[in-house]
């Protein structure tokens, strides 16, 4: 990331952190064992997952009372905050968040999936905007059919913009971003019952691309099914 890295170490001792290293210069702490756990009692005793962007680190803690005390951290600017952790409740679900992988960290906003015991993936949250709330869950209604599983990767988050994969009961599956995105009709929309033609810009000035989507708005998030796509390849480049 623009000649730095982030990674998860550990030493003989027993010490464990996040650390940061530009190239042809010394290590940096981002959070180890000596670093109290925002909002709660202790220290991590346990670090992994970092995700490094424009020098601020996204990373998943635990602390004394192990998977019982976890949560996702960001580091921005020096400062440390807790985006989510298992006193967090589930935004629009029941009880507390209780698992924590892989957080994707763009622009200072995080999205992430939430796992129950055996890892699969009950849904995905951001918190783009300010606060923490829902993207999609499973038994969602997508695209006129029930999600049975979702998928979502550690680049899933670009700028404000949230992309997963949904499979549902019917045998189906589809590719959708979710998220603040810039919609505009293409010229000569396609005719009806076939996907809309439409032109998706991330970010404003930013990358964009043609798609062929449909459009739907879930849970305050306008959510697009891509069926096809060719990035916009700015002039110069």
């Amino acid at each position: 990331n623009s000649g730095s890295v982030a990674f998860a170490g550990s030493g003989s001792e027993g010490q464990r952190g996040i650390y940061t290293a530009n190239i042809g210069t010394s290590l940096t702490v981002v959070a180890d064992t000596n670093t109290p756990i925002p909002g709660r009692t202790g220290n991590f005793i346990f670090l992994r997952d970092p995700f490094l962007d424009r020098g601020n680190v996204a990373f998943v803690g635990q602390g004394p009372s192990s998977f019982a005390q976890e949560g996702i951290y960001t580091v921005i600017n020096n400062a440390m905050r807790v985006v989510a952790d298992t006193n967090t409740p589930i935004p629009g679900g029941t009880g507390n968040f209780i698992d924590f992988n892989n957080p994707s960290f763009d622009g200072g906003n995080v999205a992430f999936p939430n796992r129950n015991t055996n890892q699969q993936i009950l849904g995905i949250y951001t918190d783009i905007g300010g606060s923490l709330t829902k993207v999609i869950e499973i038994n969602d209604s997508l695209d006129s059919k029930t999600i049975s599983a979702l998928a979502f990767g550690r680049e899933g988050l670009s700028r404000n913009a949230i992309v997963f994969t949904a499979y549902f009961t019917d045998g189906s599956s589809g590719l959708y971003v979710a998220g603040v995105v810039d919609i505009q009709a293409v010229p000569n929309p396609a005719t009806p019952g076939q996907p809309l033609g439409l032109l998706l810009t991330l970010n404003n000035p930013g990358p964009a691309f043609n798609a062929e989507a449909s459009l739907f708005f879930i849970n305050n998030h306008s959510t697009v099914r891509i069926t096809s796509l060719s990035w916009l390849i700015p002039a110069g480049l």
